[in-house]
């Protein structure tokens, strides 16, 4: 048992990390009724990743491939951030800018439709693209993503009025979904953004939010990650709807006691 649980603890380090910045950054995005903003900027950062891996594949294994990728995947998010920030200021109705984001949302899931037609490993490169690859993280990738959460909080937190009450929250979100979105896959980035949200609407008090969104999923997380280890599901499906159930829970618990209050 022990040695089963050694083998997914890497992706659950991994997981934990990824959600110490996007619980909070998801209550954000839905405080700021952007709800489908993580969508496109995790296509565009996917899309710029396979760029990389298809069209320079001869620098495979090398050092520079990883750096042409990482910075095609950084390029694309920002480009979008950049994008969504103009419609944000000069068409500030929020209807016209979900619109919006959803079109580029389409356009970025069919541009890398036809890009995997150009490739013989099709199959690999959408699986890793939208289910990521959490269960076979290494530790030199949790050591990295480690860094890059320790900074992404330290900004986050340091600069809070001008990241998430200011202009530059679409950048803050394109930096570090690039960075969750090749280990976690876009499914499971926008459920761990989402979902712990989505259950804490009701709760008033911003601390609360964070700890009901930590606590419920954490223990998704696990719950996920044991149920794809030892029924060979793949991964970030099952985290996705472990986090989807728990939080239904914690949804219905919280409205509940906010009507009870209400009354």
């Amino acid at each position: 048992m022990f040695s089963e649980f050694y083998i997914i603890f890497p992706a659950l380090v991994a997981g934990i990390l990824i959600l110490v910045i996007h619980v909070p950054l998801g209550i954000e995005i839905i405080r700021r009724g952007v709800v489908f903003i993580d969508l496109p900027i995790a296509q565009l950062a996917a899309m710029g990743a396979l760029f990389g891996m298809i069209f320079f594949h001869e620098l495979e294994g090398t050092f520079a491939h990883l750096v042409i990728i990482h910075g095609l995947a950084l390029l694309s998010a920002f480009a979008g951030s950049l994008l969504f920030m103009y419609i944000e200021k000069y068409h500030p109705k929020t209807e016209f800018v979900e619109a919006f984001i959803g079109c580029v949302f389409v356009l970025s899931a069919t541009l890398i439709l036809l890009v995997l037609g150009q490739s013989s490993h099709v199959g690999d490169h959408l699986k890793d693209v939208l289910a990521g690859e959490l269960l076979f993280v290494t530790w030199s990738q949790v050591g990295w993503l480690g860094i890059m959460v320790a900074l992404s909080a330290f900004i986050m937190y340091r600069f809070r009025n001008k990241i998430f009450f200011g202009k530059y929250f679409y950048l803050f979100i394109a930096f570090f979904i690039t960075i969750s979105v090749k280990i976690a896959g876009i499914y499971l980035v926008f459920a761990t953004l989402m979902f712990p949200g989505v259950a804490v609407y009701y709760v008033t008090q911003y601390k609360k939010k964070l700890l009901w969104g930590y606590i419920g999923s954490f223990i998704a997380l696990i719950g996920g990650l044991l149920f794809s280890y030892f029924l060979d599901l793949a991964t970030g499906p099952a985290i996705v709807w472990s986090i989807a159930l728990t939080m239904f829970v914690i949804f219905y618990i919280k409205h509940r006691a906010f009507i009870k209050a209400s009354k």
